[in-house]
């Protein structure tokens, strides 16, 4: 999914460190498990419903194919977790409203996303925006794997739909009965609402790339839009979808209201509760590009207004894959450099406490977080992501606090 969007974490630390961790610095994360497999591995999504259920998805190349493969957590040790037979392709993102409801998708039919996206405008300034012509997806070829969507219920996985011409990559599930995923068929952009029982197809203005949602609250996205380029973030209260502008209202003596700061390209976005919105940016005075100002950006909604910063610690790293910390604050992973050199750069682990207060943490060479996710009533997390082996790149799982 990293490829649509521009990507797990987790040590026993003190209390004192989790409620402020720049006091003292961040510690190393603690290795929870590394699955020795052959082949490369990359993690694709982690979702952790409660305390004593956590999963992680990935997906594993090897002797000249693609697997999905699932990892789950069950309060005391981590295990593969066996997928039905005969599942192919890349494993998309995953979402649970319990511990007895996680969903997954596995994307297929990848030829339908690539036409639709090359159709989409190139570049990121407002100046290089264009109109692009609707693709003609019917002549689209979809691919040999189909997508899926697959559901844990407590015991087992199970395939509960097959896609055989539509391109499907995202999900939210609210509960049993009340599941979207979201993605591209013939047709065009869409999603598929499940009752439990039957789906509805429904037309989209635009392709989603990542869907998330707080419990009870609105669905965020960000989406491929033909209409602009870059990444564009909505939102959706039930009753269709409106593009939004996190404009950050202008600070300093020679800022007018005039030119707020504003994004000129999304990077990704962040849904750490109803009213705490968050979301990475490269930012500039009134979206321009040759302002001379466009900066790195970390904006925030807190249910009724727009507010950002741009520390320096975070500049030349690209911040993805927010998590709360259980305290106000939250963690993110990043690629980046200090010299802003792209051939030699870290991996790195940020935190900003519920004060403002930033940290970080530069990672070993060797392990590569991809993604993060908090656990539901605590100060820690679960991380995932690969680190270097004698047969390649494995999947590893981390902790940040006690599980």
């Amino acid at each position: 999914m990293k490829r649509l969007v521009a990507a797990a974490l987790a040590g026993v630390l003190s209390s004192s460190l989790l409620a402020d961790p720049a006091s003292a610095g961040l510690r190393a994360l603690e290795p929870a498990k590394t699955f020795r497999l052959a082949g490369d591995e990359t993690v694709t999504s982690a979702v952790a419903p409660s305390r004593r259920s956590a999963f992680v998805f990935a997906m594993r190349e090897h002797r000249g194919g693609i697997r999905p493969l699932a990892f789950r957590w069950n309060g005391e040790t981590w295990r593969r977790s066996p997928l039905p037979g005969g599942v192919k392709g890349i494993p998309g993102q995953a979402d649970a409203s319990s511990a007895r409801n996680v969903w997954m998708t596995v994307t297929g039919n990848e030829g339908l996303f690539d036409k639709y996206r090359d159709s989409a405008p190139s570049g990121i300034c407002p100046a290089e925006r264009r109109t692009s012509p609707v693709p003609d997806l019917t002549t689209a070829r979809a691919g040999a794997t189909p997508s899926k969507v697959l559901r844990w219920n407590g015991r087992r996985w199970t395939v509960v739909r097959t896609f055989k011409n539509a391109y499907v990559n995202e999900v939210v599930a609210r509960g049993p009965r009340d599941v979207q995923v979201y993605g591209i068929d013939r047709k065009g952009p869409a999603s598929w609402h499940f009752d439990g029982r039957t789906w509805r197809r429904h037309a989209m203005p635009f392709l989603v790339l990542k869907a998330e949602s707080s419990s009870g609250g609105d669905v965020w996205a960000l989406a491929l839009d033909r209409s602009r380029p870059g990444v564009a973030l909505a939102r959706s209260g039930g009753a269709g979808w409106t593009r939004v502008r996190p404009d950050v209202p202008p600070a300093g003596p020679a800022r007018t209201r005039a030119t707020p700061i504003r994004p000129i390209t999304i990077l990704d976005l962040g849904v750490l509760g109803r009213d705490d919105v968050r979301v990475s940016a490269i930012t500039g005075e009134g979206g321009s590009c040759s302002s001379g100002e466009a900066s790195l950006t970390q904006l925030h909604w807190n249910g009724a207004t727009w507010t950002g910063e741009a520390p320096a610690s975070i500049q030349n790293f690209f911040l993805s894959g927010h998590a709360s910390d259980g305290a106000g604050g939250f963690y993110a992973y990043a690629s980046g450099s200090d010299s802003g050199d792209e051939w030699d750069f870290d991996h790195a682990l940020f935190h900003r406490s519920a004060k403002g207060v930033w940290s970080r943490r530069i990672l070993s060479e060797k392990n590569n977080v991809q993604q993060l996710v908090h656990i539901p009533g605590t100060r820690s997390l679960w991380a995932a992501g690969t680190r270097e082996g004698s047969r390649g790149l494995n999947v590893a799982v981390w902790s940040l606090g006690r599980p």
